[in-house]
């Protein structure tokens, strides 16, 4: 199914948050944005009731530095919405409130969301590659090359 959006209107209907099946399971790998390079870890449940929840792990070793991310994919009426917010070891958070972002378009198993409010970045697309691994590139602003791109590959729980 391939549908693009262009403000609020749907070039075909939203799909249901199966759709997005593809993103579960786990995931762990390498992220970069051209300076920092640190383990990037993430758990995507299966949707349920067309809901998924992710959570994510963000590990740069040589700083001492931990911090993680809770965001769920939710339908609603007419929008499929990513939602979360960040947080540290103590769980304080980075963000005085949660981002939003609408899916805009979704290709297969590509997805992209665009900012709706609150955002640290304009966009954020998640891609299957052929060899089964997934790419989350962040772009600051709308059509601007990505400034940070995690690579996973698929992973276990005990993997990280």
């Amino acid at each position: 199914m391939t549908f693009a959006i262009s403000g609020a209107d749907a070039a075909e209907p939203r799909p249901d948050i199966s759709a997005l099946a593809w993103l579960a399971g786990a995931w762990a790998g390498i992220g970069d944005d051209g300076s920092t390079t640190g383990d990037a870890y993430s758990v995507w449940t299966a949707p349920v009731e067309n809901v998924m929840s992710w959570t994510f792990r963000w590990h740069q070793a040589d700083e001492e530095h931990v911090h993680f991310a809770f965001s769920v994919i939710e339908a609603t009426g007419d929008d499929v919405f990513l939602r979360g917010i960040h947080h540290g070891r103590n769980f304080e958070p980075f963000e005085d409130v949660n981002w939003t972002m609408r899916l805009a378009e979704l290709d297969g198993a590509r997805a992209r969301f665009d900012c709706v409010k609150n955002c640290r970045a304009a966009s954020v697309e998640f891609a299957l590659s052929d060899d089964g691994g997934l790419k989350e590139s962040w772009r600051s602003t709308a059509g601007a090359e990505p400034g940070f791109v995690i690579s996973y590959d698929r992973a276990t729980i005990e993997d990280k």
